[in-house]
């Protein structure tokens, strides 16, 4: 049998991922426009714009993304869609997985690396730190999409039992 929230839990949770979730398209919305900003800004002002994306990933980026998951994986174990039951909510977690991911492992030492030198930018880095945060914003509105319309689709392990 499977964990199911009464009522009041259920909406609790579904106002935690709703209002993270939200948050987190808000934040990546923001980081979207100051990349560019850095990417085609004078020298003064991508700098600032790359340390206030630093601050952003720091106070405010790691929060939501960690509130965001936790609060979906739970939501989605309490309620009858189950974690890996439809194919939806498997691509949701991809998704936030792999955007997770890729801030920790590159967008983040993009903007470290942009924010210390900002006055001296040659390259490509700008460029390819604006594309990555249009992915990222691209990505949360693909999930927001499947949120909404939740399509059809049950994986292979919806008819597994699930474990007590």
């Amino acid at each position: 049998m499977a964990l199911r929230f009464e009522r009041r839990a259920r909406k609790i949770w579904l106002f935690a991922h709703l209002g993270t979730s939200a948050a987190w398209l808000g934040v990546s919305m923001g980081m979207t426009a100051l990349s560019v900003v850095g990417a085609v800004g004078e020298p003064v002002l991508a700098s600032a714009a790359y340390q206030i994306m630093h601050v952003f990933d720091l106070a405010l980026v790691i929060p939501t993304v960690l509130s965001s998951i936790v609060s979906g994986c739970v939501l989605s174990l309490g309620t009858q869609w189950g974690l890996t039951q439809h194919w939806w909510i498997v691509a949701k977690l991809a998704m936030a997985t792999s955007i997770l991911v890729t801030a920790a492992v590159w967008e983040n030492f993009l903007v470290r690396g942009l924010a210390s030198r900002a006055q001296e930018l040659h390259g490509t880095e700008p460029i390819q730190l604006a594309a990555c945060m249009a992915v990222f914003l691209v990505l949360l509105w693909a999930a927001t999409w499947l949120s909404v319309f939740k399509p059809r689709g049950r994986t292979p392990w919806s008819t597994m039992p699930r474990s007590q």
